[in-house]
């Protein structure tokens, strides 16, 4: 099962804190888990700004109506108001078009 959402990221940095508090882990054990957890923060701190530049980007959407080009758009829930089954776009909060 793939593990990609924040919880999982959140798991990751735990387990690397963890694992450099081990106080039976050798040199060469730590030196190895002190380089795992440096690449675990940089790819983790990667994924973490491109979380906020998607929800930026959705926040964008919700202002002008519109899903930047650049980004999936996101499935449509049905409205509260309408039949299930049936989608609406992204409702123009004042925003420009």
């Amino acid at each position: 099962m793939t593990k990609n959402k924040m919880a999982d990221v959140r798991d990751y940095l735990v387990q690397a804190l963890e694992d450099l508090s081990d106080p039976n882990a050798d040199a060469d054990k730590m030196a190895r888990t002190i380089e795992r957890a440096k690449t675990i923060s940089t790819v983790a701190g990667t994924y973490v700004q491109t979380v906020k530049v998607e929800i930026d980007a959705r926040r964008l959407a919700d202002e002008i109506g519109v899903m930047p080009v650049a980004f999936d758009t996101p499935p449509a829930l049905p409205r509260h108001d309408e039949p299930s089954g049936n989608v609406s776009t992204l409702p123009n909060r004042g925003g420009r078009r």
